[in-house]
């Protein structure tokens, strides 16, 4: 199995199977579910040919074969830490080309990059629905490879900042069929950024009592599937989250699709998966802790605690001490108004 025989019906997968091939090696958890997703994407369209039918067992056996071949792994059997490893490696290759994109150095490898930023933080819609703040990172990344790439072809220097002008779509300027025309994730890539280190792939960070394995996906076309594959479903995400994650999704905007946004430039880490929340806690200077110093201990205010502790250390496995201090500091605020 591989990304150049696609059969055609399943040719929307292209970018996501290069990628989980390029990353095999560099970062597994991430390669991994890059593959999870084609997969399910696989199943979805449910195409009845027989080519599609044998690639998409393939998927699954080499899906099964990833996952034992990496062992326990709690970014395999979190969905949090899972969530905030696939997006810390995302948003650095986003964050590399937005720099050099608004320092007015575009180039085609500029335009790579965000490709495969945004095909990364599509990834994410394995761990549920996606926050609006990732949808326009995928779509500003989209749109500034066009961009730049028509820039590029019209002999000009690429704006730097939002594109403008019609909308088309990155697949014109990269066929996502010709694997030759995609960069290979190592340390000369195109978009790989030298100062962006590789992650520890078995790197196993301290955690709570984790959530279920997500499941690999399946499908009931052949009864030839081992039954020991689990259901397409994935686990159960974390009930909770940080406290700063909107407790449902924001309305659409109407945004002029081909001026996005008028993007501001991202940060590494800003929010947890965005498909749960938890309550606000009440300040510690509130009247609340002062009329009532001995409040029980809120274990959801633990729980999402642990997990800003879990997002800094996956934030250090880039060496993004910021990002690390910054989640550190929430759980700090959330733990405090209950210290005795």
């Amino acid at each position: 199995m591989s990304s150049t025989n696609v059969p055609e019906p399943l040719k929307g997968l292209v970018s996501f199977l290069q990628r989980a091939e390029e990353l095999v090696t560099r970062d597994p958890i991430v390669s991994y579910y890059c593959y999870f997703y084609a997969a399910k994407q696989a199943i979805e369209l449910n195409a009845k040919d027989n080519d599609s039918q044998m690639f998409m067992l393939a998927l699954l056996d080499k899906l099964e074969a990833q996952k034992a071949a990496m062992g326990h792994n709690e970014a395999l059997s979190n969905d949090v830490v899972g969530y905030a490893h696939v997006e810390n490696f995302a948003l650095k290759i986003f964050t590399s080309a937005d720099n050099e994109d608004r320092a007015g150095k575009a180039s085609k490898k500029t335009a790579r990059s965000f490709i495969a930023a945004s095909t990364f933080l599509e990834v994410l819609k394995v761990f549920g629905p996606i926050d609006d703040a990732v949808s326009e990172k995928i779509k500003y990344g989209r749109f500034k490879a066009v961009d730049i790439i028509k820039a590029l072809k019209e002999g000009r220097q690429p704006v730097a900042g939002p594109p403008g002008g019609e909308e088309q779509q990155p697949e014109e300027f990269f066929p996502p069929a010709e694997s030759s025309n995609q960069p290979e994730l190592g340390a000369g890539s195109s978009f790989f950024q030298p100062d962006l280190p590789a992650a520890d792939p078995f790197f196993v960070p301290p955690s709570a009592t984790p959530s279920a394995p997500p499941p690999i996906p399946t499908f009931d076309l052949f009864p030839s599937i081992p039954s020991s594959l689990p259901a397409l479903d994935p686990s159960p995400a974390p009930t909770v989250t940080s406290p700063y994650t909107p407790s449902q999704p924001a309305p659409p905007r109407n945004i002029d699709p081909t001026v996005p946004y008028n993007y501001t430039q991202p940060a590494p880490l800003s929010h947890a998966p965005p498909v749960h929340s938890i309550p606000q806690p009440i300040p510690a200077s509130t009247s609340a802790y002062v009329s009532n110093p001995a409040a029980p201990l809120d274990h959801t205010i633990v729980t999402a605690a642990t997990k800003n502790c879990k997002f800094a250390i996956s934030a250090l496995q880039y060496d993004d001490v910021n990002t690390a201090i910054e989640n550190l500091e929430k759980a700090l605020t959330l733990l405090r108004p209950y210290k005795t």
